[in-house]
């Protein structure tokens, strides 16, 4: 399904707050300069679930505070890690999905 530009603005939101409540992070911690493994984690689950729902990546990049550049290498990483049945990502993808169902009945 393609959404206009507000649609994906909103569904980035949703994602975005989705992604904070499964890992446990405040916004300000998921797009501050601080790394550590688990808001990378996060970060890369954020960008992974806006492709699944055809967000463009500019679009979702403007909401974390990262490149639209950055947005498609984390995308690109973070699904080589879901073929590849990494533990922590698949936990985290899939709970997130889980969460995002709410939502499904407006799209």
């Amino acid at each position: 399904m393609t959404f206009s530009q507000t649609e994906q603005y909103m569904w980035a939101d949703r994602i975005m707050n989705a992604v904070c409540t499964i890992g446990g992070i405040t916004f300000i911690q998921l797009v501050s300069e601080v790394k550590t493994a688990k808001t990378n984690e996060l970060r890369g689950i954020y960008c992974l679930i806006t492709r699944d729902y055809n967000i463009h990546p500019e679009r979702a990049a403007r909401l974390i505070s990262r490149t639209r550049q950055n947005v498609i290498n984390q995308t690109r990483r973070y699904w080589q890690y879901l073929q590849a049945k990494d533990k922590v990502i698949v936990n985290l993808y899939n709970r997130t999905k889980e969460y995002l169902k709410q939502y499904d009945y407006e799209k």
